[in-house]
């Protein structure tokens, strides 16, 4: 390789890096300043969950318990718990079922580190990003 050659191979890895880079940064500003966490959960779930689809909803419920944190572990029971006490028509509209943890998980909107817990992925401001091309 000529010193050009490994020059250009350079700047394309620095642009590559600096793309990685302010992706991660507008994903961590979009946690703490376009979603309300502090909202009681059937607001939550009706402002960003209502009329979604079951792996968006599961998807939503796990950023609810975590805060937004990617590093907080959920419980799905608790989720369960918390889906199926919104059932109605106004909120989730629907029984909680084990497939959309599944499906969020192929998705890459949520991940499980361990058995009986999910937590947020990388990938989950595509569920925010569902809900802004669906208002």
């Amino acid at each position: 390789m000529t010193d050009h050659d490994l020059l250009l191979d350079l700047q394309r890895r620095v642009e590559a890096l600096e793309t990685l880079a302010a992706s991660s940064e507008s994903q961590a500003s979009f946690t703490s300043n376009t979603v309300n966490f502090a909202l009681n959960p059937s607001a939550f779930v009706s402002k960003y969950a209502q009329g979604k689809t079951g792996k968006e909803k599961f998807t939503w419920l796990v950023a609810l318990f975590a805060k937004g944190d990617e590093t907080f572990d959920v419980p799905v029971k608790e989720i369960e718990k918390l889906w199926n006490r919104m059932t109605a028509k106004s909120l989730l509209g629907m029984k909680f079922n084990y497939k959309y943890s599944n499906e969020a998980k192929i998705k890459g909107w949520v991940d499980s580190p361990k058995t009986g817990f999910y937590c947020l992925a990388a990938g989950w401001h595509e569920v925010y990003n569902n809900n802004q091309e669906g208002q």
